[in-house]
């Protein structure tokens, strides 16, 4: 019924245990595909059940404005290529120019984060080339996950939010918790 619905727009977010699900070959392609799907059913064309304004159909990335603020989605990160998954650095740079060029705000959603753990999950290629392409405009905030809890930090110079998982992991393999959200004004 409509008063158990969650009545504000859900935009998914893929971590490494959705694109790369441990499970044997078969089940893990397809389990990897299934999750693509659904961010296409979800997201891709003025028809999904919330359109984005740009979706990119190789990494499936793709981005949005409120108001004045333009937001991002990649993933893993913009430039991930592991689980046969395409780069999006130039998509990423396309998106920016059109959307952002005029120096609104830009915030940045992605899985891996910037705190020590992250770190070792992407290289520091892979971090200087997506701040190559970052430096150029207004990014206000990144939002990131991997890691199983929650703090703010800096990278670049770029507020960077930690989020928690949104659900417990008590006993089940990380033992880190209740889950959480975070709200963001």
């Amino acid at each position: 019924s409509d008063d158990k619905q969650i009545n504000y727009p859900v935009y998914l977010g893929l971590g490494n245990h959705d694109i790369n699900p441990v499970i044997d070959e078969k089940e893990k392609l397809e389990g990897r595909q299934r999750m693509w799907n659904y961010v296409e059913e979800r997201h891709k064309g003025q028809n999904a059940p919330v359109p984005v304004g740009n979706f990119d159909t190789f990494s499936r990335n793709y981005s949005w404005d409120w108001n004045n603020l333009h937001l991002i989605q990649t993933h893993l990160f913009a430039g991930a290529t592991s689980d046969y998954q395409p780069s999006s650095l130039n998509w990423l740079g396309n998106d920016l120019r059109k959307n952002a060029s005029n120096g609104c705000p830009v915030v940045i959603i992605q899985h891996y984060g910037f705190d020590t753990w992250a770190l070792k999950w992407w290289s520091d290629k892979e971090r200087k080339d997506l701040f190559t392409l970052l430096k150029k405009y207004n990014v206000v905030a990144i939002f990131a996950g991997h890691s199983h809890y929650a703090e703010n930090l800096e990278w670049e110079g770029i507020p960077v939010f930690q989020i928690n998982n949104a659900w417990p992991e008590i006993g089940n393999g990380n033992n880190d918790g209740n889950g959480s959200f975070a709200v963001v004004r």
